[in-house]
């Protein structure tokens, strides 16, 4: 009888340890799943912001390749054409300023690109949704503090260099005595994308 007593309590001892161990394996269980689940979302996460970012870049390269270039064709039309906002005038564009526009934050970003999502399309240049649904919206600001014909006095830049032929030592002045004044434009572009991703690329070009 106390043989079988020492066994039954042994027993309970056992299945008590055995149950405890349950507890903590199922604990850890369901922290290492925790940890996987915080990872993968981390990955896609990470996934996201790098093809916001892609797109973001992309949107820079499209207004380098594709719009400015055909400012040419404007110019030709208008030489005045860079001197005031987009509009009808713009060849029914939209997305420029002649001046800097106000309300910008301290990373330089315009207003009209900082609302989440921005509460208007309306002046911005904006693209179809690439492969991963992200959107681009492009503005391009030419850095004058006012429209109207760029200059020194009120806008980022500078004159622009004279155009050598490689055996000239010394290059010829235009009758004008000025090689011209060329200015800073600033490119900005935001991407939203899935899962709420938002990215931010700038560039500046001095034509």
């Amino acid at each position: 009888m106390i043989l079988n007593s020492i066994s039954k309590r042994q027993q309970g001892v056992v299945l008590l340890i055995t149950l405890v161990v349950l507890i903590a394996i199922m604990i850890a269980s369901a922290g290492i799943m925790r940890s996987v689940d915080t990872s993968v979302a981390a990955v896609g996460n990470m996934a996201f912001k790098q093809a916001a970012d892609e797109a973001a870049g992309a949107g820079i390269q499209h207004t380098l390749q594709n719009i400015m270039p055909d400012w040419t064709n404007h110019l030709l039309a208008d030489p005045e054409f860079l001197d005031h906002d987009g509009s009808a005038s713009f060849g029914g564009g939209v997305g420029y300023y002649a001046s800097i526009q106000p309300d910008e934050n301290a990373e330089g970003i315009p207003a009209l690109l900082q609302a989440l999502p921005p509460k208007s399309d309306a002046g911005l240049i904006l693209s179809e949704p690439d492969g991963a649904g992200n959107v681009a919206r492009i503005m391009i600001e030419r850095m004058c503090n006012a429209a109207g014909a760029a200059n020194g006095m009120m806008c980022q830049g500078g004159k622009a260099a004279p155009h050598c032929k490689p055996d000239e030592v010394i290059c010829p002045k235009p009758p004008s005595g000025s090689y011209g004044f060329m200015t800073y434009y600033r490119i900005s572009v935001r991407v939203d994308g899935p899962n709420n991703t938002v990215s931010f690329a700038q560039s500046f070009v001095l034509l």
